[in-house]
């Protein structure tokens, strides 16, 4: 990333995609894939868990304040989930539990959606605790 903006800011354009540069500059790394398998149920409740923690901690107030300082709704709506549902809420569309529910299930289907893409990688190294990454871990250096 460090890397990114350097070319950016150095020659004020955007990062060429990788697959212009010389094939000779890039380098082979060895990767360890690891994804990490919760139960669908417990995934909900972290998924909850964090959503309140992130409404606690002032999002609806950080979405406020994009609005006071000229951010229209309809570009705080296309920033993703949690800004689209909280302007919602903010234009009173919704109401707060509504907004609550409807934004758990929205983020619950992306997770989903996010497992169904990962699933394909077959490179990825699915664990359920951490000795089985401290394992892969170890086997891998």
């Amino acid at each position: 990333m460090i890397r990114a903006l350097e070319i950016v800011l150095t020659t004020k354009k955007p990062v060429p995609i990788l697959s212009t540069f010389p094939r000779e500059s890039r380098q082979n790394y060895d990767v360890l894939f690891i994804g990490i398998k919760k139960p669908q149920e417990e995934l909900k409740k972290l998924i909850a868990k964090r959503l309140k923690k992130r409404l606690k901690q002032g999002m609806l107030k950080e979405v406020e304040s994009l609005h006071k300082q000229s951010v229209s709704w309809k570009k705080l709506e296309s920033f993703g989930l949690e800004y689209r549902w909280l302007a919602r809420y903010l234009q009173n569309k919704v109401g707060y539990a509504e907004m609550v529910s409807l934004l758990q299930k929205d983020i619950e289907h992306y997770a989903k959606r996010q497992m169904t893409w990962f699933r394909k990688n077959k490179n990825i190294n699915w664990i359920e605790n951490y000795e089985q990454a401290e394992k892969l871990i170890n086997n891998f250096l």
